[in-house]
């Protein structure tokens, strides 16, 4: 029984060792990380880009009760239980199902490190939840769940990245289209 566990230690070892350079992404240093570039583990400064096809103007505001949230909380599950929903959301950040005000205020108070997740300057969303990102600040968002829950791609993505840019505005706003939180 030794030998089985000595052999399998000596085939995880490497891995794990591996795991923990300095070079590798998506985890906190010091911890287990995916390969690629990092800023410095607690939410530095790295610029999150924006997904081609977002209007950066920040001319194009989605509302996030009629729009944003509505996905958050059903398309993609981010308020349920296991993710951000319940008594102990996720990474310490909850979201209440069905409550887009609360929700909202949760997501603005979150920081990681000292970087806010959502705001008009240096937020980090957009680097969660576009996997094609080339910064990940937490892991990719959200987790799929089968055929249920996907990634975020396509319009959902433009959109949210175009809430994004035009500030994270909570209420609806008549764009001045000066810009906003971030991006390329």
């Amino acid at each position: 029984m030794l030998s089985k566990r000595l052999i399998a230690v000596a085939i995880a070892l490497p891995a794990l060792v591996g795991c923990l350079e300095d070079t590798v992404r998506y985890g906190p240093v010091g911890g287990l990380r995916v390969r690629g570039g990092t800023d410095d583990g607690v939410g530095g400064n790295a610029t999150c880009a924006y997904p081609e096809g977002t209007d950066v103007t920040g001319a194009t505001c989605p509302s996030w009760e009629q729009v944003i949230f509505p996905m958050f909380n059903t398309t993609y599950g981010c308020t349920r239980d296991g993710c951000h929903g319940g008594v102990n959301g996720a990474a310490n950040l909850t979201m209440p199902l069905d409550d887009a005000d609360q929700s909202y205020l949760a997501m603005a108070e979150y920081k990681r490190g000292e970087r806010p997740y959502i705001d008009a300057s240096n937020a980090y969303l957009i680097c969660n939840i576009w996997a094609q990102s080339e910064q990940r600040i937490n892991p990719l968002m959200p987790i799929p769940i089968g055929d249920e829950v996907g990634l975020i791609e396509g319009e959902d993505l433009i959109t949210i990245s175009n809430w994004a840019a035009c500030g994270y505005p909570q209420a609806d706003v008549v764009s001045t289209g000066t810009g906003g939180a971030g991006g390329n």
